[in-house]
């Protein structure tokens, strides 16, 4: 008999290797620091975060590595509040409005 009454997903062993990233992880997370305090459009994206290690730091990974580590830092673990309306969804955090999308 099988253990499962569906197959389990595939579940990684261990967090991702990320040699060329790893050195400037301390960096990313002062800037992610930083921006907790910082007015809204005064936060640094993904992007910005990527144009700071490349000029400041001489980074030469690719752009896609530091957003897939730097999203999920800044915005994982906040509670968020959607609320359903009549004619639109509109999805808070911590208090701020994030999304307003019109209902299909």
């Amino acid at each position: 008999m099988c253990r499962y009454s569906a197959p389990p997903g595939y579940v990684r062993t261990k967090p991702p290797e990320r040699p060329k990233l790893g050195p400037l992880v301390p960096v990313i997370d002062a800037i992610l620091d930083a921006d907790r305090t910082a007015p809204l459009k005064q936060r640094h994206t993904a992007k910005r975060i990527f144009d700071r290690l490349r000029d400041e730091h001489g980074f030469a990974g690719g752009y896609t590595v530091v957003k897939d580590y730097s999203v999920p830092t800044a915005y994982g673990f906040r509670d968020v509040l959607v609320k359903g309306f009549v004619d639109e969804v509109v999805v808070f955090c911590e208090g701020v409005e994030i999304a307003r999308h019109a209902r299909s």
